[in-house]
């Protein structure tokens, strides 16, 4: 009889561990796909564009004094209420981006990254402008060196 009572004993505990181990595995495989989801969406976020602010053409004199660069300008703000600030600070940014391009030599552009280097560098030249807000990203919609 004792076994009996044994034989259910183990049969009860038996069955408590699978229902454990198909609650530990099912929440897994949530946590799991959850957090693919999250990656997927936070992936499709980062690809949005924020509002835009076209500076305008520039045509400035490189720093070689031989060479000059036409480009437009387009800049990616992190929100719109940065537009406002940008209009009552055109011109210290106009300013900002002429003296940049100013001391940028032809070959620094034609480098693997230099428009790359070009853009974070005008980046971080107008972000120190600002108060309200910040640029995410700098374009070039037209560029010309020559």
């Amino acid at each position: 009889m004792a076994e009996a009572n044994n034989s259910g004993q183990t049969k009860v505990l038996l069955l408590i561990i699978a229902v454990l181990l198909i609650v530990v595995v099912g929440g897994g495989v949530y946590l799991f796909l959850n957090q693919r989801a999250s990656a997927q969406q936070a992936a499709l976020q980062s690809k949005k564009i924020g509002p835009t602010v076209s500076l305008g053409e520039f045509t400035v004199n490189l720093a070689d004094n031989r060479s000059f660069i036409r480009t437009t300008v387009v800049l990616e703000l992190n929100g719109k209420e940065l537009q406002k600030e940008l209009t009552e600070r055109d011109a210290q940014i106009k300013h900002s981006v002429i003296s940049t391009l100013r001391l940028i030599k032809p070959e620094q552009i034609a480098g693997e990254n230099g428009i790359d280097n070009l853009c974070s560098r005008l980046k971080e030249n107008i972000n120190n402008l600002l108060i309200t807000g910040s640029v995410v990203n700098v374009y070039f919609t037209q560029l010309v060196i020559q």
